[in-house]
């Protein structure tokens, strides 16, 4: 599996090969900040959380007898 060093140092000699110093800073930073925002999000999205919509829908089905009347 490809790491996060691996895809900055990659980013950062391509970028130092075009601009420069200021170009391996830049690419290597904007890289590897772009595969932590998505490795976030796909962490987020896989993982189940204790609010997830499991509980919502338990807490608004809780007491419903299933009947939709309001009579009392």
């Amino acid at each position: 599996m490809i790491g996060s060093d691996t895809i900055g140092k990659k980013t950062a000699t391509v970028g130092d090969e075009r601009d420069g110093t200021p170009g391996a800073v830049a690419s290597g930073g904007a890289a590897l900040t772009g595969y932590l925002v998505v490795r976030r999000a796909l962490e987020r999205s896989t993982t189940p959380d204790a609010t997830g919509t499991e509980s919502k829908t338990d807490a608004t089905t809780e007491g419903s007898n299933g009947d939709s009347s309001d009579e009392r």
